[in-house]
């Protein structure tokens, strides 16, 4: 590898190692935000979820509004005072394929190692079955799970997710959570989408769908679980795309997110230890706060540039900013790899082969007596495909090959290292080239070798010079 190559590789290498060691490209989010309506002593809140791929910690939440402001609470669902009620709704009217899949999901999802998470297992079809009450331990649920069994039959689905309400209802906690598992097909009558929509809010459930499947009349077909979990405030996913590792990142990383409205429309902001801020725009229907202050912006601390701590953590702030900033920064250092290459290329092109003869006969003053001169065998010539078609006699049993002038047969080109190779006698006849352990290597009839025994018309290629092999009956 030439001097040239390693800075290209070099640099891409410390590009992607900034990237990835950046905690704050994990995607980090506020979402499911939603109002909470006054119930007994408690005031009117709107809560959200800090949703996250990987663990966070959160510094601080703050939220603002028609100029004022108020700090936010912040829990991280591990940390939660009573466990979130996760309830799993299976549907087994579907085909088996699709039971199997479903099934396989629920088992996945169901995980001991989630903390603050507790769940409850039901099927449905027309009726609903209890596989596993809220609270039932994990390994329970699954060995449940696998007895439950396909049932061709005609589904009720909205009316099973009304059957399956107040069992979540019951549950202590102010997360709770309804996954449904099912191809979102519907066939009762009794109940609308607009109404379970509204039942689903009333009690302060998310429902996050999951459908066996993600071709396109996959997703057609689940529209109506689609939009219950949208105007629920949750997720839908698909089997195929990896849902029941959304799901348990939807349950295990981030945290909620409590606080009083203090206006209309209000942005929520979390600050992230480590990582850029993220933040959420909201628009409540509760009457505002009079607890809220007015709010003040921060003066921004100037960077001291003499610090190459100091600058790096800006840079950093910069680039973990927003995906535009992200796409700047990877665009320009392609632009600078390019460059590299682009000159690498320019200034190998400007240095053609140069042969140095070898001149054994010393010339000698007119008058002086002619000494014989010894005639060297020639075992074969190197003709240079360059578009001059020189060519270079070989006449040692080991002929040297490389760019240094100590060489038999100099190359005066970059990509040619000074003692690049070695022609000689094979014991058993004929010529043998051997590459002399370099990084650029050999190559033969466009194959890499260490070596090779030459024969009539062979290309061979010392970097970028090209050379083809004849033998001496063949150039008389």
């Amino acid at each position: 590898m030439n001097r040239i190559s390693r800075l290209v590789l070099g640099t891409i290498l410390a590009t992607a190692g900034l990237w990835t060691a950046s905690p704050a490209l994990a995607e980090t989010k506020i979402s499911l935000c939603r109002d909470v309506a006054a119930k007994d002593a408690q005031k009117s809140i709107v809560q959200c979820e800090l949703q996250s791929s990987d663990e966070v910690k959160v510094v601080g939440v703050k939220v603002t509004g028609d100029g004022r402001s108020a700090d936010a609470t912040y829990k991280p669902y591990s940390a939660a005072e009573v466990p979130t009620p996760v309830l799993l709704l299976l549907d087994r009217s579907v085909s088996r394929g699709e039971f199997n899949r479903l099934r396989a999901a629920a088992v996945q999802i169901v995980d001991a190692n989630l903390k603050g998470v507790s769940f409850g297992a039901y099927g449905f079809s027309r009726d609903m079955l209890a596989i596993a009450p809220l609270g039932t331990p994990p390994a329970t649920i699954k060995l449940a799970l696998d007895s439950v069994n396909q049932q061709s039959i005609t589904p009720e689905l909205l009316k099973n997710i009304v059957e399956a309400l107040p069992l979540l209802a019951a549950a202590p906690g102010d997360r709770k959570i309804m996954v449904v598992l099912s191809n979102g097909d519907v066939q009762d009558t009794a109940y609308s989408i607009p109404e379970i929509s509204a039942k689903l809010k009333q009690a302060n459930v998310t429902l996050i769908g999951i459908a066996p499947g993600s071709s396109a009349d996959d997703i057609t077909n689940a529209q109506s679980l689609r939009r219950l979990a949208q105007e629920t405030y949750g997720e839908f996913l698909t089997v195929r795309r990896g849902a029941a590792a959304r799901v348990k990142d939807l349950l295990a990383k981030g945290g909620s997110i409590s606080f009083q409205p203090i206006a209309t429309d209000m942005t929520i902001k979390a600050d992230i230890d480590g990582g850029k801020p993220v933040s959420l725009a909201y628009k409540t229907a509760l009457a505002p706060s009079p607890d809220a202050v007015a709010a003040t912006e921060p003066e921004a601390k100037p960077i001291d540039f003499t610090r190459p701590g100091e600058v790096f953590d800006a840079f950093r702030a910069w680039l973990q900013a927003g995906t535009r900033n992200q796409l700047i920064f990877a665009g320009g250092v392609l632009a600078l790899v390019l460059a590299l290459l682009l000159i690498a290329k320019l200034a190998a092109r400007r240095h053609a082969p140069d042969i140095v003869p070898d001149f054994s006969a010393a010339t000698t003053a007119p008058d002086a007596p002619t000494a014989p001169v010894e005639v060297k065998p020639v075992f074969g010539w190197l003709e240079f495909l360059d578009g001059n078609q020189t060519r270079e006699p070989i006449r040692s049993r080991a002929t040297r090959i490389g760019r240094s002038s100590d060489n038999d047969i100099v190359l005066k080109n970059t990509s040619v290292h000074r003692q690049h190779a070695v022609i000689r006698e094979d014991p058993g006849g004929g010529l043998v080239i051997v590459d002399m352990d370099t990084a650029n290597g050999i190559k033969v009839n466009e194959e890499w070798v260490k070596s090779a025994r030459l024969k009539q018309g062979d290309v061979i290629e010392l970097g970028e010079v090209r050379m083809r092999f004849t033998q001496p009956h063949s150039n008389t």
